[in-house]
C-alpha cells in the first residue's frame, strides 16, 4: 500500500508541477499548426509529421486515461451507487477497482506483447525520423501501468474504508 501510496504522490507532483498531459496536447496543436502553414502556405510538407502526430496523441491519451483514472473522472452509471448504503458503494467501489485492475492488465499485456513484436521485427516508420513502430505501443503500456496502480490503489482504499464497520 505504501508502494501505491508513493505512486499517487510522485504522480501528484508530476502533474501539478509540469502539468504533463497539458502541454503535450500543447506540443501537438504547435506541430499541427506548423505542419499545415508548412504544407499549404510553403508547399514544404514534412514526411515525419504523421508519425510524431500519432506518437504525442497516443501518450496524450493513454496518460490522460492515467489522470482521469486517479482523479476518478471516468464515466460513471451511478443510477445503483447513488441510492446504495455505504457498504454496497465500498462493494461496488472494490468490483469496479478489480474489474479496472484485470482489463487494464489484459490490455497492458497485450500492448507490450506487440512492442516486444515490432521491435524484434525492428518495424519503423519508412520517414526520415523512422520512429520505431513500438514508440506508440510503449506510451500505451505506461498509460495503462498508471491506470493499473491507480485502480490497486482504489481497490485498497475501499477494502481500508470498511475496517471501521
Amino acid at each position: 500500500m505504501k508502494f501505491v501510496h508513493k505512486i499517487n504522490s510522485l504522480f501528484d507532483w508530476l502533474e501539478s508541477k509540469l502539468q504533463w498531459t497539458f502541454w503535450l496536447y500543447i506540443v501537438l496543436a504547435l506541430l499541427v499548426t506548423f505542419e499545415v502553414i508548412s504544407r499549404y502556405v510553403f508547399k514544404q510538407p514534412h514526411d515525419w509529421f504523421l508519425e510524431v502526430a500519432i506518437a504525442l496523441s497516443v501518450y496524450c491519451g493513454f496518460l490522460g486515461a492515467g489522470t482521469i483514472t486517479k482523479e476518478r473522472r471516468h464515466i460513471d452509471l451511478d443510477i445503483l451507487y447513488v441510492k446504495a448504503n455505504p457498504k454496497w458503494k465500498r462493494i461496488m467501489d472494490m468490483v469496479n477497482s478489480l474489474a479496472g485492475i484485470i482489463f487494464s492488465s489484459l490490455l497492458c499485456y497485450f500492448v507490450i506483447k506487440q512492442a516486444v513484436f515490432l521491435t524484434r521485427i525492428d518495424s519503423r516508420y519508412e520517414t526520415s525520423l523512422g520512429l520505431p513502430y513500438s514508440v506508440q505501443t510503449l506510451g500505451a503500456a505506461v498509460g495503462l501501468i498508471l491506470c493499473i496502480l491507480f485502480f490497486i490503489g482504489r481497490f485498497f482504499k475501499a477494502i481500508e474504508s470498511g475496517r471501521g464497520e
